[in-house]
């Protein structure tokens, strides 16, 4: 009974050591990392020393570059350089010149085409009134309550069999300009009340009835 509590009591030691060893492993791969993260954050601070160092140079040379140009830059405007202010003054004119040429030729252009759109569109509205007019009928003069009909407009589904021209007939209530007229009927199918041109009306008759 003492040997064998001997022996687990040695096995137990054997494993507890074991995990000593594996412990101070992983502690030393720990502080491997730990050190060479260290030594990355030193190399990246330095280089940030240094990006920093470049920075400031370059300001104190953008500072020392508009010195520069303030001091240059009044030279340029005084009497010392004639030449140089007169030669820029010249070009100033000049484009601004070539501009107002440019502004004024377009709009002139553009005027131009103005007029000539304008009078294609009215000769093309004398030419289509013309032709409007030579092919159109003579319209009939209507007379206040002269009874007509009026033409069925209306496309669809069997409105071929029905008839061309609604009734029982109209009757002219009202005169309006370009040969249309009001007219006002009662109770069948159509409308009650409406304006219609002369084209479309035929003057009805006894043997329609």
């Amino acid at each position: 009974m003492h040997v064998r509590n001997t022996s687990t009591l040695s096995l137990e030691k054997t494993e507890l050591l074991d995990k000593l060893r594996k412990l101070e492993e992983s502690d030393l791969e720990k502080a491997d990392k730990l050190a060479k993260l260290e030594e990355k954050y030193e190399a990246l601070q330095e280089k940030f020393k240094i990006i920093e160092k470049r920075h400031v140079e370059k300001e104190i040379e953008c500072a020392s570059l508009k010195e520069k140009l303030l001091i240059v830059s009044p030279r340029t405007e005084s009497n010392d350089y004639p030449k140089t202010s007169m030669k820029t003054k010249n070009d100033a004119r000049k484009i601004r010149l070539l501009n107002d040429e440019n502004t004024a030729r377009l709009m002139q252009e553009r005027d131009e085409m103005r007029q000539d759109e304008k009078f294609n569109i009215q000769h093309f509205q004398t030419i289509s009134k013309a032709q409007f007019h030579k092919r159109r009928k003579k319209p009939h003069i209507c007379k206040k309550d002269e009874l007509v009909t009026i033409k069925t407009t209306h496309l669809g589904t069997g409105f071929k069999l029905r008839p061309m021209f609604y009734g029982p007939p109209y009757r002219i209530k009202t005169f309006k300009p370009h040969d249309k007229y009001e007219e006002k009927v009662g109770q069948h199918e159509g409308p009650f009340l409406t304006s219609t041109a002369v084209d479309v009306m035929k003057k009805w008759s006894t043997d329609e009835a």
